[in-house]
C-alpha cells in the first residue's frame, strides 16, 4: 500500500539538489524554480548504485559506481565519461540486461508528486 508523504518546499532552494530519507527510501528533489521540482529515486538505473554518493555538478548527477552521468532536469542519461574511447564489457545484472537495453535509453526513475499549500505530496 502506498503512503502519502508531505515535504515542505520552503527549504528547497532553486537549482539545488536535496536528498531526503522517506519511509526508508532515499529520494532526490531537484528544484527547477518557480515552484517546479523533479523528484527521483536515488538508485542508478545502470546497475543499482546508490546515487546519494554520486557527484552533483550544476544540473547533473554522476553515479559513483561506473560514472554514468544523468540530467537532474530530465532524468535522462547523458554519457559515461569513464568509457569514452573504450569498448566496455556489458555484464547482465538485476538492473541491467545488455541484450535488452542500450545505455542511451537509461533514465532516472522519477516519482510523481502534487503541490498543495507549498508542500510536495508524494505517494510512495
Amino acid at each position: 500500500m502506498k503512503k502519502v508523504i508531505k515535504i515542505n518546499t520552503a527549504g528547497l532552494n532553486t537549482k539545488k539538489f536535496t536528498i531526503k530519507l522517506v519511509e526508508k527510501r532515499k529520494i532526490g528533489i531537484y528544484s527547477l524554480g518557480q515552484g517546479k521540482f523533479k523528484v527521483y529515486e536515488m538508485t542508478c538505473p545502470h546497475m543499482g548504485g546508490d546515487l546519494c554518493n554520486g557527484m552533483i555538478n550544476k544540473n547533473t548527477i554522476q553515479c559513483s559506481w561506473h560514472g554514468y552521468l544523468f540530467s537532474l532536469v530530465s532524468g535522462n542519461f547523458i554519457e559515461n565519461p569513464s568509457l569514452k574511447g573504450t569498448k566496455s564489457a556489458r555484464i547482465k545484472s538485476l538492473f541491467y540486461d545488455p541484450q535488452n537495453s542500450e545505455d542511451e535509453n537509461l533514465s532516472l526513475k522519477s516519482i510523481d508528486y502534487k503541490i498543495i499549500d507549498k508542500n510536495l505530496i508524494l505517494e510512495i
